[in-house]
């Protein structure tokens, strides 16, 4: 997978962030497992909701500390 310069290995996780705050790229690569999806988790896609994705960024650490940080350098 290939985000503006960079490249990374899907075998390290399928769920990316990105920020393009401040004209810098960001990009936290992170596992999928985090939104709890099927079938190894307990949500389905339909479950998803802004929401709960919202409730996700707060609770999950890396996901709260990269936007932060990203609310930071504003």
């Amino acid at each position: 997978m290939v985000i503006g310069e960079s490249t990374f290995d899907l075998a390290r996780g399928g769920l990316f962030l990105v920020s393009t705050g401040g004209g810098e790229v960001r990009v936290l690569q992170t596992q999928l497992a985090k939104l709890d999806l099927k079938p190894a988790g307990t949500s389905s896609m339909e479950d998803m909701s802004e929401d709960r994705l919202r409730r996700t960024a707060k609770s999950d650490a890396d996901i709260a500390a990269f936007f932060r940080m990203g609310s930071e350098a504003e």
